[in-house]
């Protein structure tokens, strides 16, 4: 009870310091995962109100993914040889928004900065293989009541860019493959802003 109260009250005290807070989730990040245990993937973002245009976030993920992502998410020689492909990652995100003060909501155009972390398992064997990405984007943050707060949908387009990282993994038969070089991301995220 009282990390809840004091969750509402530093949420309140936020709102009173001149900015927004959105907290948000991809549910399609669920859909690809095997199972519900140890998985999150959460979003929150700030819009100032000095600065409306402007959307700052922060997020983070972890899942044990199904085959249907894992064939996305690797290279087909290692698709076919894990039994595990565990996804996580964080990073940083900027948005410009083209109409921050509609009810109805916006088109935005961004920038994400993360990490992107796999552990893959065949068996006993493991493999770990990372890349810091950078993934242009465009969506529209659409508000359900319309209003410029509360429950909305957020459907975004991408693509992430690797710039630095594992370029090439050696295999569980001991050969070195290519990792994947872009990597393109359509979703919609659910939120709710304070």
């Amino acid at each position: 009870m009282m990390k809840k109260l004091f969750f509402i009250t530093l949420v309140l005290t936020l709102k009173v310091r001149a900015f927004s807070l959105s907290i948000e989730t991809d549910p399609l990040f669920f859909v690809g995962s095997k199972n519900s245990q140890s998985i999150y993937d959460l979003n929150v973002d700030f819009k100032f109100d000095s600065l409306k245009s402007y959307r700052l976030g922060i997020f983070a993920w972890s899942g044990n993914m199904n085959s249907s992502l894992s064939d996305l998410l690797l290279p087909d020689s290692l698709a076919t040889q894990i039994t595990d492909l565990n996804w996580t990652g964080y990073g940083f995100e900027f948005h410009y928004m083209q109409n921050p003060d509609s009810s109805s909501g916006s088109l935005l155009y961004g920038i994400r900065l993360q990490n992107n972390s796999y552990k893959l398992k065949k068996s006993e064997l493991e493999l770990r293989y990372e890349h810091q990405v950078i993934t242009p984007q465009i969506g529209y943050q659409y508000f359900l009541s319309n209003k410029t707060n509360g429950f909305y949908l957020l459907p975004w387009a991408g693509a992430q860019i690797p710039v630095s990282g594992d370029n090439q993994i050696t295999d569980f038969n001991g050969l070195k493959t290519e990792s994947k070089k872009v990597l393109p991301i359509l979703t919609v995220h659910i939120g709710y802003e304070f």
